[in-house]
């Protein structure tokens, strides 16, 4: 099998930590299968929208000799990071894989991926179009990036810097996106003129390039630092020589191959011994070199070949000039038959900082304690947004909390966080960020499931579900508008509303709003004294499902006229309007008569009810028939509530006896007949103590046979409710 030269950086980026043997797995593969496992590996990305992708790249083209300035593609000039625009020098976010290509201008995450963009001189920009890339011989030249261009032929050369960047930056899109997930398929193929097609070309011009112009210190550099924010690799900056394995039919000249890479500790500390093994087979001499700059390897450390294991070396060395939070950059060099090869690998330790608890930087509060600390704090990524980032350190109140940075990991991902504690509106945030170090995936959190009415300065920062909810806005779909303020919408439960955030370039941008009663997944924030809910996709979305009926929450009570007094049934969630007007799915114990009932849509979780006749004392709430809008209805279940209220009508014994009268009084083989003057509505039977035995509603008589086998020996309590008044009268049973 041919050996091809293996350039990886498998630990790196300046402000976090990337799990070694990053791309272990792809040893022994070319073709299909390399091109396959490098997807898997580079795959669901971090993804950022096209606009805010130029802070990446303001950071990861930075001029290393002046911090204010990036080096321009194409051109190679030093300008100011803020001179993005569209005249002369000023910087545009140049697709190399031009957006036409497949068109997926603002569709994500192909549009603002950061190893494709590259901040470019803004007219050069425009003159390189959408061609595909190749030879130009005969052309217009392009004095000021060094380049030429053939529209005729539909191609652009770039100068000799910027080929071999060109075709690794082709070949990791057409690695990236295949098709899946939703995604794009993108190829590259040997030919011009492919605009509008999900291709780009050409092949063997790219090819011939990545072989020509290998990576520099540079192109490395702004690798590890786009890795910082997306949390991918280009594999092909890494290793150049799996573009003629994947697509080419010649090897690279060298035959050496360093594979098996493995570190002790994985996440290496300030003044902390280092172990680095790997593999290269049959060499004549291998050398490792560390150093504290991207592009320098001053220090020299022998390496100790293992007896057991053939072909293995591992290197131990303890950088002690590398303070926590700082990168130590790693080469190895292999010769064979006079040809040298080398491979490249960066430590980041893990920055220094005594971890506190998020909750201890939210205090108890409005405001945080710890209000412009610098301070560290270590948790789970929640949510990742263009601009910021939440974590979570624990499933409480108090331990979540949002992180302004483009240093991050995925959600799921367990880091450390080395910033400044601030307030801003309010918000309790970490800011001005110095180092984000990632441990890798731990799992996604949990949701805490809570109302809208529970949102409140415990949960800013949290991560939280809402259920059975819908959107005022439901059935239109998220704007995509770029001006301020950024559109908001209300997620509400009927009774309770919340507003729904989202920036102009979110992933929700263009996306049906749910229509419908939904569950809704987000994060909490805060704006001045509102809070908000945020959602990362549509994912987070989904359909609210219920098998449970409604339950009574409460019953309150208000005196409002000389003779009536309303009372307010209160459920758990939004009910039939049609239920809660039938009077007969409601009756009160003792007397209490209903006069009529409302349902108001501004409180569609309640009943209102007009009564009279009620006193001060306890009573039991009769309730049935009542349905959610899922069709859950509650079967007859009563609940126990007092009065401080005395507006009872007396009612002698012998004027109840006048106005429902039973027979036979006291009951002798079980059997009674209840007649009335009025229409009987209902009618219940209770203990001397208050316990209800037996209800039943909708009679809508004037008389009623009872069979009262089933109770014992004893004296009760029968309440007669018809459509003016409720009488109770005892009844003795033989």
């Amino acid at each position: 099998m041919k050996k091809y030269l293996l350039i990886i950086s498998f630990f790196s980026l300046n402000l976090f930590a990337q799990k070694p043997g990053y791309y272990n797995g792809t040893e022994g593969k070319t073709g299909d299968e390399l091109k396959a496992a490098l997807h898997e590996i580079i795959n669901d990305h971090i993804d950022f929208s096209y606009s805010d992708a130029k802070y990446i790249l303001e950071y990861a083209q930075e001029d290393p000799a002046n911090s204010s300035n990036l080096i321009q593609f194409y051109t190679g000039l030093s300008l100011a990071k803020d001179g993005w625009g569209t005249d002369g020098n000023d910087h545009n976010r140049e697709h190399v894989w031009a957006k036409s290509h497949g068109d997926f201008a603002d569709i994500r995450p192909m549009d603002g991926d950061a190893h494709n963009l590259h901040a470019a001189d803004a007219s050069v920009n425009v003159t390189r179009s959408n061609y595909d890339f190749d030879f130009v011989t005969e052309g217009t030249y392009i004095e000021e990036a060094d380049a030429y261009y053939n529209s005729g032929d539909d191609a652009f050369e770039p100068a000799d810097r910027e080929k071999g960047e060109v075709a690794r930056t082709i070949f990791y899109m057409a690695v990236r996106y295949e098709g899946t997930k939703g995604e794009m398929d993108l190829e590259v193929v040997d030919a011009l003129n492919t605009s509008f097609n999900a291709e780009h070309g050409k092949l063997s011009t790219l090819l011939q390039w990545n072989r020509d112009f290998p990576p520099t210190d540079f192109e490395r550099r702004r690798n590890d630092r786009v890795e910082q924010s997306q949390g991918n690799r280009n594999p092909f900056t890494d290793n150049p020589a799996w573009a003629d394995m994947i697509w080419g039919d010649q090897a690279m000249e060298s035959e050496i191959e360093f594979y098996e890479l493995n570190s002790s500790p994985v996440y290496p500390k300030a003044g902390e011994p280092i172990a680095l093994s790997f593999k290269v087979d049959s060499v004549d001499e291998v050398k490792f070199y560390w150093g504290n700059t991207y592009d320098a390897y001053p220090n020299e450390v022998m390496l100790t070949a293992s007896p057991d294991l053939p072909s293995y070396y591992v290197a131990e060395f303890t950088p002690n000039s590398v303070n926590g939070g700082e990168l130590v950059y790693c080469k190895m060099l292999a010769t064979k038959g006079g040809v040298k090869d080398s491979m490249f690998s960066n430590f980041y330790l893990e920055p220094d900082g005594q971890v506190v608890t998020i909750s201890a930087v939210q205090g108890t509060g409005d405001a945080s304690p710890l209000a412009d600390q610098n301070i560290a704090i270590a948790g789970v990524v929640t949510a990742n947004f263009d601009n910021i980032f939440f974590v979570q350190n624990g499933d409480d109140i108090r331990d979540g909390v949002p992180v302004y940075s483009n240093f991050r990991g995925h959600i799921g991902d367990s880091v450390k966080v080395v910033g400044k504690a601030v307030e801003y509106n309010n918000l309790t945030e970490i800011s001005n960020v110095t180092a984000v170090y990632n441990y890798g995936p731990v799992g996604e959190k949990e949701p805490q499931v809570i109302t809208i009415n529970e949102i409140g300065e415990d949960y800013e920062g949290v991560l939280v579900e809402i259920q059975k909810v819908s959107f005022n806005e439901g059935g239109s779909t998220f704007p995509s508008g770029d001006t301020y303020p950024y559109p908001t919408f209300t997620v509400s439960d009927g009774v309770n509303d919340i507003t729904f955030y989202t920036r102009y370039n979110s992933r929700l941008n263009n996306m049906p709003i749910p229509n419908g009663m939904v569950n809704v997944k987000g994060v909490i924030s805060q704006y001045k004294d509102g809070y908000q809910i945020m959602s990362n996709d549509t994912s987070w979305f989904t359909p609210a499902v219920d098998n449970v009926p409604p339950q009574i929450i409460s019953v309150e009570l208000e005196d409002r006229t000389d003779k009536y007094v309303w009372m307010y049934v209160n459920f758990n969630e939004i009910v039939v309007e049609e239920d809660v007007e039938e009077e007969d799915n409601f009756s009160v114990s003792d007397g209490v008569v209903i006069k009529r009932n409302y349902f108001s849509s501004t409180t569609p979780n309640q009943a209102k009810i007009i009564i009279e006749n009620i006193g001060v004392g306890d009573y039991t709430l009769t309730v049935s028939n009542i349905k959610d809008a899922f069709g859950n209805a509650m079967s007859s279940t009563t609940f126990n509530f007092s009065s401080d209220i005395n507006k009872t009508t007396a009612i002698s014994e012998q004027e109840a006896a006048q106005l429902v009268t039973l027979y036979p009084n006291p009951v002798i083989n079980g059997n009674v007949e209840v007649s009335s003057q009025d229409l009987i509505k209902s009618l219940s039977i209770y203990t001397l103590s208050g316990q209800l035995l037996y209800a039943e509603t909708g009679i809508n008589s004037k008389s009623k046979h009872l069979n009262l086998e089933s109770l014992n020996v004893g004296h009760y309590l029968l309440q007669v409710n018809t459509v003016n008044q409720s009488i109770t009268r005892k009844i003795t049973i033989k």
